[in-house]
């Protein structure tokens, strides 16, 4: 699970890096020591454009093959998802595998349209500023023959709201209040306060709809599994002793609709280990850290997918993955820099580019005894050359990052900000200011399976030796990853962050707020109260001019305080080999029901 490495770089590697810092260097000034804008540079000039995420230039078109009805596409991956329950997390190997097998009422079209659509809800209206009515597509079943309906909505947010389920995600929906059954094919949404950008919130997984079946085998597992536990106050006092599971409302109405049914289980199970949706695609097996396979809905209420089936392999090593694409092994990848180099050496591929909403970061764990002095983290922020990390670990794939959010986020700061410069004198003098100017010992943590988050650490190491710090590297397995950083037991940590609903609040609110601890997002575990009051603000106002201004204010306290480097915002690359018709969300999630085989 977990390797340690205080890893010497190699000799042409170092040299590399140390003349992208020389001439790092000759560009500083003595006043503020850095190079306040180098994102053009990173990126030959190629700024991500605000509204819209059109395709980049160098894609590189696949040779036109005769498409095939069916087959069974491999998609490679370097993770496997943690689970194929959408609200029991919240990352992008989960998301990828359960959007092919459940939906939502709404989605966001591929790129470069991105626009919302519906999926599940074939209109919706407001009724006023904290109501919406949505009109719910009939004659659509779930993979094991229940019917969708509103009360199979209803049950699956209530679900994903109830804090016993402990949704990382539940955050992305926790301002509706209600959600009301019209009759079997309306649903209306009532929200605590007004909400701008609920409808873009309602694409996201967590509002996926579930099988009320599959939802009520998982409370039978409950009953059956339930063990008698005491809860403890902080203090280590007894403040409940908990004998038996007690029912929420919405699990009562789900026994009840399984007993109307004539439904049993005689060994129930977690949604996650059998899910059941209304996608074009569902569950068939998963070989633990092999595969996942999934296969056509043959009872898909729209289009038939020409696809058999897709299957999620696990290929950790990212040049293996590239090797099996180039041979046919592999269908589908998303592309490592080195690989986008390497393209053009293969023309029998295709890629596909464009600017997406995401962001690569490295995270501090404020909470550390060291880490939480924020001059400490503005020094180590000063200390690193940014601009050498897109170069050296992401080919100069991708703009540096001035903050959280990037441009193509909707009320992003992007242009109205800058970034801590690269300044290894000034971060120094943060060092001695702060108490450490003999240095220290940090743990850098990073997932196995990305090879420029590997890099970056090594980079990170060379930069931050400079200035008297010692980082030993540690990389770990995805899915313990996730665990151990949401948990706190991290130094530093390099992750990444898609905002997934188009709107900054999605990019920052979950990320830096203390009811987020953890889980949700925030595991640097820093919070700021002006933060916190600007975030809540903006989640309230509808004013647009506003919101452009919280996020600004908000942006700015961030590159302050510096809980994130923030690294770049990428150019997304995704290689093709033997299928047409592939099609990707701004968010990265390819859409599989689209695509098929060609010979």
């Amino acid at each position: 699970m977990l390797r340690t490495a205080k890893r010497p770089l190699g000799l042409m590697f170092l040299v590399a890096i140390l003349i992208v810092a020389m001439l790092a260097f000759a560009a500083c000034s003595s006043d503020d020591g850095g190079t306040a804008d180098t994102s053009g540079a990173a990126t030959g000039g190629n700024e991500a454009a605000p509204g819209g995420n059109d395709a980049a230039p160098g894609g590189q078109a696949a040779p036109a093959g005769t498409p095939v009805d069916g087959g069974i596409l491999n998609h490679v991956t370097g993770a496997e998802a943690p689970h194929m329950d959408s609200i029991r997390q919240n990352d992008s190997a989960t998301a990828d595998l359960t959007s092919q097998m459940f939906e939502g009422l709404l989605q966001f079209s591929p790129v470069p349209y991105n626009e919302l659509v519906g999926v599940l809800a074939t209109s919706w209206t407001p009724i006023d500023e904290v109501t919406w009515e949505f009109n719910l597509r009939q004659g659509v079943y779930f993979h094991d023959g229940e019917p969708f309906t509103a009360d199979a909505w209803r049950w699956s947010i209530d679900r994903a709201l109830d804090a016993r389920e402990a949704a990382p995600g539940a955050f992305i929906i926790e301002m509706i209040e209600e959600v009301q059954t019209i009759d079997d094919h309306t649903v209306r949404i009532v929200l605590e306060f007004p909400f701008t950008p609920i409808l873009s919130h309602l694409a996201h997984p967590i509002a996926f709809a579930i099988s009320p079946a599959s939802m009520a085998q998982e409370v039978m597992h409950r009953i059956e599994n339930f063990t008698p536990h005491n809860i403890y106050d902080e203090d280590d006092n007894l403040v409940e002793e908990i004998t038996e599971y007690v029912l929420a409302p919405w699990q009562v109405e789900l026994l009840a609709y399984a007993e109307a049914r004539g439904l049993s289980w005689s060994n129930p199970v977690m949604v996650t280990h059998a899910p059941v949706g209304t996608g074009p695609f569902r569950f068939e097996r998963r070989v633990g850290g092999d595969y996942t396979l999934i296969l056509r809905n043959e009872d898909y209420w729209g289009a038939r997918p020409a696809l058999d089936g897709v299957t999620f392999q696990v290929v950790p090593d990212p040049a293996t993955r590239f090797a099996m694409l180039q041979v046919g092994e592999a269908n589908t990848m998303g592309l490592a820099p080195l690989n986008v180099i390497d393209m053009p050496n293969h023309p029998h591929l295709g890629m596909t580019q464009f600017y997406g909403l995401g962001i690569d970061y490295i995270g501090f764990n404020a909470q550390h005894e060291i880490l939480g002095d924020a001059r400490v983290r503005r020094a180590i922020t000063k200390a690193i050359n940014v601009e050498s990390i897109i170069i050296g670990a992401y080919e100069g794939l991708g703009v540096q990052a001035r903050g959280p959010v990037g441009a193509n986020v909707l009320h992003s700061p992007f242009h109205n900000v800058s970034a801590l410069p690269f300044d290894p004198d000034g971060a120094r003098a943060l060092l001695e200011e702060a108490g450490f100017g003999d240095g220290f010992s940090i743990r850098f943590w990073t997932n196995d399976g990305n090879a420029p988050r590997a890099t970056t650490a090594e980079i990170v190491q060379f930069y931050l030796s400079q200035v008297g710090i010692d980082v030993i590297i540690e990389v770990i397995e995805w899915g313990a990853y996730l665990d151990m950083t949401a948990a706190g037991e991290h130094d530093l940590f390099m992750l990444g962050w898609t905002t997934v609903t188009m709107d900054a609040d999605y990019g920052i609110f979950p990320l830096f707020t203390r009811e987020q601890f953890g889980d949700p997002g925030n595991r640097t575990f820093w919070y700021h109260p002006r933060v916190e009051e600007l975030l809540q603000e903006g989640r309230r106002s509808t004013d647009p001019a506003r919101r452009d201004a919280i996020y600004l204010e908000v942006t700015e306290i961030l590159i302050y305080e510096a809980p994130w480097v923030f690294i770049r915002n990428p150019l997304v690359s995704w290689g093709t080999n033997g299928i047409a018709g592939f099609e990707i969300d701004a968010n990265s999630r390819p859409f599989f029901r689209y695509m098929t085989m060609v010979e």
